[in-house]
């Protein structure tokens, strides 16, 4: 009898435990806790629209849809090597410019031509990306969020794309070249917005920026009221206060272990501030990151002659240089 009444106590006691336990995490949705170190893992929270993006099976050339956002399909354009010089092919981001008021996806493409097919032949990948802008209702931050999200992209299927995500160049001119440098000085994390691709990360070794500065902030010595141009200083729904400026600014972010970059600017910018452009320079002397800037005389923001006289040294021998930047990226010092 003894034994039948023990017996019946634990009974009750199991199914007292079970009406009371917390449901599993995957109901829950609350985080995981690793017994071995003790510490809490987040759990990963995928966006409803991944849904819509492109799953690619094989490293081919294309048109890929990295983001959705709505109705908005955001589209990557890829191309892989020609030649593997690389285990794992490293990746040329080109970003297009247009004041963040605009974005064409095929223009850098049409502009990098001869760079491209160089790139490739010397064992690069190479993409250009789409984004919202303005008119879409985002600020900068959201727009910078997208460009990094199409290298979580990347990052994402790098065993599909056989490329190295820790081994991205950025390029881009005017918007783009201010992009570029974001990508390259500012954690990426804090593009992460939509939080769209939150298994992936990547790395920049380098930025080559053309026509702009590392600055939104009002300054003492912008040409624009102290902004470094006329767009920043009026596109108010983009850079909607002093925080997000000072936040999404890479000249606040710089640090001695940071990549290299490379600018070239026309000495006679009538839409950036050249002056602004030499003050990010100062800035990467000061924290020890290597930055070449290169001036091109008497030339305007897309370096045509400003004054009649010539145009020295001649844009595309500069922007040739790409190729061998993004080299010196990726090669072991």
């Amino acid at each position: 009898m003894y034994r039948l009444v023990a017996l019946l106590l634990s009974v009750l006691l199991v199914l007292t435990a079970c009406s009371t336990a917390t449901p599993n995490n995957q109901e829950t949705n609350t985080p995981t806790t690793n017994e071995t170190e003790g510490t809490t893992v987040p759990e990963i929270v995928i966006h409803p629209d991944r849904v819509n993006c492109t799953v690619p099976t094989e490293n081919v050339e294309g048109t890929y849809i990295y983001k959705c956002i709505g109705n908005r399909k955001l589209p990557i354009i890829y191309y892989p090597p020609t030649k593997q010089v690389y285990e794992k092919a490293p990746v040329v981001m080109l970003i297009c410019g247009g004041g963040f008021v605009e974005c064409t996806v095929e223009w850098p493409l049409e502009w990098h031509v001869s760079e491209v097919n160089k790139l490739r032949a010397a064992g690069f990948a190479v993409a250009s990306v789409d984004y919202r802008v303005r008119d879409e209702g985002v600020n900068i931050l959201q727009v910078y969020s997208d460009i990094a999200d199409s290298m979580r992209y990347l990052s994402y299927y790098s065993d599909v794309f056989n490329i190295d995500p820790n081994k991205i160049v950025t390029s881009g001119h005017s918007a783009g070249g201010a992009a570029a440098l974001a990508m390259a000085y500012i954690d990426n994390r804090t593009f992460d917005e939509e939080k769209y691709w939150p298994e992936a990360d990547f790395k920049i070794v380098g930025a080559y920026a053309m026509s702009h500065s590392g600055t939104l902030e009002k300054t003492d010595y912008g040409t624009y009221n102290g902004y470094a141009s006329l767009g920043i200083q009026t596109n108010t729904s983009l850079y909607v206060n002093d925080e997000i400026r000072k936040l999404a600014s890479p000249i606040n972010h710089l640090d001695a272990n940071d990549p290299p970059c490379k600018i070239i600017m026309g000495d006679m910018d009538e839409v950036v501030s050249p002056i602004s452009v030499q003050k990010f320079k100062e800035a990467c002397d000061a924290a020890g990151v290597s930055c070449e800037l290169v001036w091109i005389k008497n030339a305007g923001h897309v370096y045509d002659s400003m004054n009649g006289e010539q145009v020295w040294p001649r844009f595309s021998a500069q922007k040739a240089k790409l190729v061998d930047f993004a080299i010196s990226c990726v090669t072991p010092k």
